[in-house]
């Protein structure tokens, strides 16, 4: 959220330090006069790496022959803070002029409200896309899909879109291009450090959303989410696009991250408790 929200600061101005996931955060935190260290998430680029895509494809039984968007995404709440219906409208208008365009969506779709989510095949039928959108099996997705699934899933898109209203960190983003597929984004919030391969949605193509806590979220516009898929379609097959988002990810290995950030951050964290004096215990 933008700014960081004032009931946040007022409780996170209580701990003895404080640890962000983002750069993003960083700036936020620190805009509100406190101190913090940037400590990323990290994931494991070797189960989550390139797959030849019609071998995933293969694995998975998608069509060898279509465009696939593909979004990674909880289905919770509405209006949704991952704008699913917008990413919808969007793959709307790119299957009108491209009718091989097809949408994976790995969440939950909402038919029995589950999560207080939105019912995404009956919101699929009004927009005519019914016939284009897949979704993850309702039963594995509640109960978790292996790694070498979503291994096959990132590796078998030609592009993975979350222009999220808000993100503390989007770790789907970083998975996707661990795998090689460039992504769609916004550019606010988390969401923007992360696009090492694909496009943006400018901040100026969203509307500024006035959360319940005091923060703004961002919900990107339909046309320019469509113009992003739209770039993407012509850009499907590009191997030097998929290099770049498996090269940008690898930074955001577990192990770099434990080694560039976990390791001095907890250290300097012990090092200014030990600094403190130790308070003694009274008893009564």
């Amino acid at each position: 959220m933008d700014p960081i929200p004032p009931a946040v600061s007022r409780n996170v101005a209580k701990a003895f330090d404080r640890i962000v996931f983002s750069k993003f955060g960083q700036k936020m935190t620190e805009d509100a006069g406190l101190s913090c260290h940037y400590v990323p998430q990290g994931i494991d680029t070797q189960i989550l790496s390139p797959i030849p895509q019609a071998e995933a494809r293969k694995l998975i039984g998608w069509p060898e022959d279509r465009f696939i968007v593909g979004m990674v995404a909880a289905n919770k709440g509405n209006p949704s803070r991952k704008a699913l219906c917008e990413h919808m409208a969007a793959f709307a208008k790119l299957y009108e002029k491209h009718p091989d365009a097809l949408l994976y969506l790995h969440t939950s779709a909402g038919q029995n409200g589950e999560y207080s989510g939105i019912n995404l095949p009956e919101y699929a039928n009004t927009l005519g896309i019914s016939k284009a959108v897949v979704y993850a099996d309702q039963y594995m997705y509640h109960m978790g899909y292996p790694d070498e699934y979503m291994r096959a899933a990132y590796s078998a898109m030609d592009v993975h879109a979350l222009a999220s209203m808000g993100e503390g960190f989007g770790i789907p983003i970083v998975e996707a291009q661990a795998c090689g597929c460039p992504v769609i984004v916004g550019d606010w919030t988390a969401n923007s450090e992360l696009c090492f391969s694909g496009w943006k949605v400018a901040r100026k193509d969203a509307s500024p959303y006035y959360t319940p806590i005091g923060s703004y979220q961002f919900v990107p516009g339909v046309d320019a989410l469509a113009e992003c898929m739209e770039n993407a379609y012509r850009m499907n097959g590009n191997q030097d696009y998929r290099k770049r988002a498996r090269d940008g990810a690898l930074a955001y290995d577990a192990d770099k991250v434990l080694e560039k950030y976990w390791t001095p951050v907890l250290a300097k964290i012990a090092e200014n408790i030990e600094d403190k004096p130790q308070m003694e215990l009274v008893k009564f």
